[in-house]
């Protein structure tokens, strides 16, 4: 099993720490995710906006991909959700990283909103995920 040593921020990361986090865990410059539902959608916008102001894009050491699992059963064939199968490069991840952050700190949503179905929640979450897998967790 893979010892994480946690690095605790307050408030949001800054790519330094990001960027040697991902060094730490990541050395062959790829870090790999496979996202369903509301967590695809959101990283499939914030990907789409392709250069942004910053000069920067998500860059990717193989081209993203789609797949449905799928299961015999009782005769019959069930299928799970489609999957979007990223593999991204270190800056890749920084950049996407940057953009759910952004997406957050853009939301004009009310609270309420925010707590049931605000997508920008959902790019927050997704954030964080992405954080605590490579040992950053933001309190």
């Amino acid at each position: 099993m893979c010892e994480i040593e946690y690095t605790f921020s307050g408030g949001c990361t800054p790519e330094e720490i990001l960027k040697e986090q991902l060094e730490k865990h990541c050395p062959n410059d790829s870090y790999t995710m496979s996202l369903v539902g509301d967590d695809q959608e959101i990283a499939i916008e914030a990907i789409n906006q392709g250069i942004d102001s910053h000069l920067q894009a998500v860059t990717f050491n193989n081209e993203p991909s789609f797949r449905q699992d799928s299961f015999e059963g009782n005769g019959k064939t069930y299928y799970g959700p489609s999957r979007l199968d990223l593999d991204t490069t270190n800056e890749g991840i920084v950049v996407l990283c940057r953009r759910l952050l952004e997406y957050w700190e853009n939301c004009d949503c009310s609270e309420e909103e925010r707590e049931d179905e605000c997508k920008h929640e959902t790019a927050y979450q997704l954030r964080s995920c992405i954080l605590w897998t490579l040992g950053i967790e933001e309190i």
